[in-house]
């Protein structure tokens, strides 16, 4: 009898899963067009207040035009190396680390805006 049981719960789960998708879900339109906007000038203002630090003028005398915002490879290059910044933890390969968890041990204004 279980099996008969788990069976009409999958198919009634499926069926509701259809209604959804022929029915679609509600978004406000309007507020999150507005959210949207939002955070896109939360990330222009912070890549703002990046570009005008010491570390991005460092950053960019090392790399030149290949320098990349989005780089975590040479954010680490940039931070334990140029910075001399301790570093937390390194990859398998041994590379110092420029994980999320490992960053947010490192109390520097730029990595908090690199976050």
């Amino acid at each position: 009898m279980k099996l008969l049981d788990a069976y009409k719960l999958f198919h009634r789960g499926a069926i509701t899963l259809a209604r959804m998708e022929h029915h679609g879900i509600r978004v406000d339109t309007a507020y999150l067009d507005r959210a949207i906007a939002g955070v896109d000038r939360q990330v222009k203002k912070l890549q703002q207040r990046m570009r005008d630090s010491d570390v991005w003028q460092t950053w960019r005398k090392r790399y030149g035009d290949r320098a990349n915002l989005g780089s975590r490879v040479q954010l680490g290059v940039v931070l334990y190396g140029l910075f001399k910044v301790p570093c937390p933890a390194t990859t398998t390969t041994g590379r110092p680390s420029t994980d999320e968890s490992v960053l947010e041990q490192i109390d520097l204004p730029f990595v908090r805006w690199f976050l």
